[in-house]
């Protein structure tokens, strides 16, 4: 697999991608197309044999900078990876790709939010050395399941690199 920048052009693809990694709880288009939009970095991965899109990851800055040179915390906003290839270590792949490019840019601090319930997700993010710093109930608006907020301190040491 292979692991690019994205592109808008990818939006209906990412969006096929988000409704079979997430189902009900995934993005809309709307949302997608604004993600993209205020991304600092946006990734996927592709299959080298059909193009087609297997996984993507997005990230915006928390801060508000427009700058990513001068964005030292990061939101993972989105990590999807199509279902029919979950399990075979591409979504590690992808992460670890998406926090080597951020350590690039001199991001210290990486945030996500995820389901207490996503076991799969939670175990990924604390094998890549991320941290559960809080829970909040009812994060999500259709659910109202609780999240997850997980931190990451990038340094020399981390293992982005």
């Amino acid at each position: 697999m292979m692991i690019v920048p994205g592109h808008y052009s990818d939006i209906i693809e990412l969006m096929r991608v988000e409704l079979f990694a997430f189902e009900q709880d995934g993005y809309d288009i709307n949302t997608i197309n604004r993600l993209i939009k205020d991304s600092i970095l946006f990734l996927k991965m592709i299959n080298p044999i059909d193009m087609s899109l297997v996984g993507f990851s997005i990230c915006s800055n928390m801060m508000g900078e427009e700058n990513v040179k001068e964005t030292q915390a990061v939101e993972l906003i989105t990590l999807a990876i199509h279902p029919k290839f979950q399990r075979h270590g591409f979504g590690n792949r992808l992460l670890q790709r998406t926090l080597v490019d951020l350590q690039r840019f001199n991001v210290q601090v990486v945030q996500l939010h995820v389901k207490v319930s996503n076991e799969k997700a939670i175990n990924l993010y604390k094998k890549n050395g991320f941290k559960i710093v809080e829970t909040i109930e009812e994060y999500y608006d259709d659910s109202k399941e609780s999240a997850y907020t997980m931190i990451l301190m990038l340094t020399k040491k981390s293992k982005a690199e």
